[in-house]
C-alpha cells in the first residue's frame, strides 16, 4: 500500500481495523480514492455505518471485536471469499485507558494491551496466511510515539504501541521471504 495515483489500488482490498473513525476513517477514505475496497472493520456499529454513507461502495462494513480470535478468523475468510483476497492491511484498532501506576487496575491494563497488541496479532496471523498464499501483500501497524517516549499515566498505551514495533520488526523479517512488506508509523 502506497501512497498513489487515483486508481492505483484497482482490484485490490485493504482490511482496516479501527475504521469508523479518525485515523482509521482517514486512511480508509484514501484507499477508497485510490481504487482500493476497503473492508473497514470496527466494534462500534453506529461509527462503521456512518464510515460506510461517506465513502460509499469501495467501502464494505464489517463489525468486528478484535480480540476475539474466532470472530477474527471468520472475518478475515468471509473478507477474502467476498473480495478475491486481501492485499493490504493495516492494524489501526486501539484504546486507551488512563491512569497513574498505582491507579492503573489489572483490567485497564489487559483491555488496553489486548485490543492494542494482541488484536493487531490475530488479524495480522489471520490476514497473513492469505498473504503468503498469495506471495504478496503490505501490512502496515498503526503505532505511537508514546512507544519511544512514554507518557505519564498512559504506561498500558505505551506498552502496547512500543510491544507492536516490536512485532512489526520480527514480521517484516519473517514475512519479506513470502513477498509480504511489513512496517509501522508512529504519529504524534
Amino acid at each position: 500500500m502506497v501512497a498513489g495515483e487515483r486508481g492505483s489500488g484497482m482490484g485490490r482490498t485493504a482490511l482496516v481495523t479501527g475504521a469508523g473513525r479518525g485515523i482509521g476513517l482517514a486512511i480508509s477514505a484514501r484507499l477508497v480514492e485510490q481504487g482500493w475496497t476497503v473492508a473497514g472493520c470496527d466494534m462500534l456499529e453506529a461509527e462503521i455505518g456512518k464510515a460506510a454513507e461517506s465513502l460509499g461502495p469501495g467501502f464494505r462494513p464489517y463489525r468486528l471485536d478484535v480480540t476475539d480470535e474466532a470472530a477474527v478468523n471468520a472475518a478475515v475468510e468471509r473478507i477474502s471469499a467476498d473480495t478475491g483476497g486481501i492485499h493490504g492491511l493495516v492494524n489501526n484498532a486501539g484504546i486507551t485507558r488512563d491512569a497513574l501506576l498505582m491507579r492503573m487496575d489489572t483490567d485497564s491494563w489487559n483491555r488496553v494491551l489486548g485490543v492494542n497488541l494482541t488484536g493487531a496479532f490475530l488479524v495480522t496471523r489471520a490476514v497473513a496466511k492469505i498473504m503468503m498464499r498469495q506471495k504478496a501483500g503490505s501490512i502496515v501497524n498503526v503505532s505511537s510515539v508514546v512507544a519511544m517516549i512514554g507518557s505519564a499515566g498512559q504506561a498500558n498505551y505505551s506498552a502496547s504501541k512500543a510491544g507492536l514495533l516490536g512485532f512489526t520488526r520480527s514480521l517484516a523479517r519473517e514475512l519479506a521471504s513470502r513477498g509480504v512488506r511489513v512496517n509501522a508509523v508512529a504519529p504524534g
